[in-house]
């Protein structure tokens, strides 16, 4: 076992999240959180999906997205710094830093939907601390933090439709009673 590790383990177990998980039927849902893969080049319209959607079922949404690519003079950032989760929010060990996500974990809302393909520490850490009820996303974690895990299939897992990924979580979310 690594130092890193031990480190990441110290951090997950200080700040997991105490709200007890597992499916809501959509009627039961108020306020969702979401996490939208910017680096998908349509991260716009599944934007506009996701509010469109949540909005249509009386759902207040609060959206955020991830972003971990290299910027340079030909990739720039495609959304605000205050609420895309980046490389730079990693410190030592790929530990989250605290200041970046401590309000989003704060935050207390009744689903939680990362559409983010990646499985850096820090959108682990995310997945396991946000309170939320209900928690669904597209990647597998250690200790499965996610109550309904929806994988694309295709050439291009990476980047594959994350718009039909939320689509298939709100229908699903739409048959639980």
């Amino acid at each position: 076992m690594g130092l890193g590790n031990l480190f990441r383990r110290h951090r997950l177990k200080k700040y997991s999240s105490p709200v007890e998980t597992g499916l809501l039927p959509l009627k039961d849902i108020r306020k969702a959180i979401v996490i939208i893969d910017a680096e998908d080049p349509s991260f716009a319209e599944c934007e506009r999906i996701v509010s469109e959607n949540l909005r249509r079922n009386g759902i207040d949404a609060e959206i955020y997205y991830s972003d971990f690519r290299k910027f340079n003079r030909d990739i720039r950032p495609v959304t605000a710094a205050e609420r895309t989760f980046r490389k730079k929010d990693s410190g030592i060990f790929g530990l989250p830093k605290m200041k970046k996500v401590r309000p989003f974990i704060g935050t207390e809302a009744d689903m939680f939907i990362s559409l983010s393909p990646s499985d850096l520490f820090i959108m682990e850490f995310i997945a396991k601390s946000v309170r939320t009820r209900f928690k669904a996303g597209r990647t597998v974690f250690t200790d499965e933090p996610f109550d309904l895990v929806i994988r694309p299939s295709g050439d291009d897992e990476a980047h594959a439709g994350q718009k039909q990924i939320f689509l298939k979580i709100m229908e699903f979310i739409a048959k639980v009673e």
